[in-house]
């Protein structure tokens, strides 16, 4: 390993809500790299020293630095990580054997060792196809059956281990401070070799949506390589999560979206510029809490809300939640529903007679539904106990979710829909 390679972690993982944040700091000396390899200075831009990078479902978000040139911004990246983070921060999964490689197509076979005087499990498996890796796992029972030391050899030869050594008791769980990943050349030689030294290890820590934000510089450059594809300057710069740039690149698919609409404009007074009217996308419920992102949405702000974790959002919870804050009114739920939320409602057919709508009001939610026949785009006024009115426009429904446009309401236009 050069000695010029060397990386500080630190990571968070919260397994509960599949959120997990790791952050590198390269500790290199960068002069000296550059110099060794007789580079430019004008190559210390290609030499990320920091990143970032947080994940969530499917979601993973990186922001990496640069080293020492002011004038090259910070970049943020979206991607695609079909992985879940248990699979990704493999170096703090406390050394416990991944189910697959346990799977009934690897045939495993059990046998008892003695290693420098322990007792060992060795489960022996093999992968699919000819000539395919065989792979031996030392366990060891006396930590909860973690392993020791995992090798895959291929026709015989050693091509890849794995080492979990110096086991402490965290909490009562067995944790390894060292964990080394290697892989060999032909000759059964060292070819790559990562090691991984832990400092500090704590389990069960509180944490809050918050500690799975970064501070994102102003002039950062964003490429989304995942919704839009496409590249933006940040101009201010905030903490962001990945809930937060999801809902940046949501807004801005709506309103290119809403170009390709035949919308009819909101009645307005004349001497009102100033009102008009905002164009949101709010997710379907169920594709949200799926995708991990928000989809409760609050007029008065223009902002999604990130409430607790819940399966069902019609529950006192998330309504003690919302009230409690002040803030969210609308969700989209399936089945042709719209979700009103804190007491609100939409004006129903009683006080209009061309109303599309079916009411189911519960105890903590009011349901909208919606008829599968109804023309687009539809008015759909609010009544909100705030005094906070607005006239709503369901613009276009799609699997994904509805694009609605909206405007505040005057006392007087309330009193002209009655």
């Amino acid at each position: 390993m050069s000695k010029y390679k060397r990386i500080k972690v630190d990571a968070l993982l919260d397994s509960k809500n599949k959120d997990a944040k790791i952050s590198f700091t390269d500790l290199r000396d960068i002069e000296a790299l550059l110099e060794k390899n007789h580079l430019p200075p004008e190559q210390q831009m290609n030499i990320s020293w920091s990143k970032t990078v947080l994940t969530k479902n499917t979601y993973e978000m990186q922001l990496s630095g640069t080293n020492s040139l002011k004038d090259i911004p910070p970049q943020l990246a979206l991607f695609e990580a079909p992985n879940p983070p248990n699979d990704e921060f493999g170096l703090i999964s406390l050394g416990m054997i991944d189910k697959k490689l346990l799977s009934e197509n690897r045939k495993p076979v059990l046998s008892n060792i003695d290693s420098n005087g322990n007792s060992l499990l060795l489960i022996e498996v093999t992968s699919n196809g000819q000539n395919a890796p065989k792979g031996t796992i030392e366990c060891d029972p006396s930590l909860g059956y973690r392993f020791r030391r995992i090798e895959w050899r291929s026709n015989g030869k050693l091509i890849r281990e794995t080492i979990a050594d110096d086991y402490r008791d965290i909490k009562g769980t067995p944790y390894p401070f060292i964990y080394i990943d290697r892989t060999f050349d032909k000759d059964e030689k060292i070819l790559v070799e990562t090691k991984y030294t832990f400092d500090k290890v704590e389990l069960g820590v509180d944490l809050s949506p918050s500690d799975f934000k970064i501070l994102v510089p102003d002039k950062t450059i964003f490429t989304d390589a995942f919704l839009s594809m496409s590249r933006q300057e940040i101009e201010k710069g905030d903490y962001m999560g990945i809930a937060d740039v999801l809902n940046i690149e949501a807004q801005k698919l709506a309103l290119k979206e809403l170009v390709n609409l035949n919308s009819v404009p909101l009645n307005q007074k004349p001497e009102d510029p100033n009102r008009s009217p905002k164009v949101i996308f709010i997710p379907q419920v169920k594709i949200a809490q799926k995708k991990g992102i928000p989809f409760v949405f609050d007029l008065a702000t223009g902002s999604f809300v990130n409430i607790p974790q819940e399966e069902n959002f019609h529950s006192e919870q998330i309504y003690n939640y919302l009230t409690k804050l002040g803030k969210g009114d609308i969700a989209w739920d399936d089945s042709l529903s719209l979700v009103i939320l804190r007491n609100g409602t939409i004006l129903d057919e009683k006080q209009s007679s061309d109303r599309f709508l079916k009411f189911t009001k519960t105890k903590w939610t009011c349901i909208c539904k919606l008829y599968e026949n109804i023309e687009l785009p539809y008015e759909l006024p609010l009544i909100h106990r705030e005094n906070a009115d607005y006239q709503l426009v369901l613009q276009k429904i799609d699997t994904d979710g509805i694009f609605i446009s909206y405007t505040k309401l005057n006392s007087y236009q309330i009193k002209n829909r009655n």
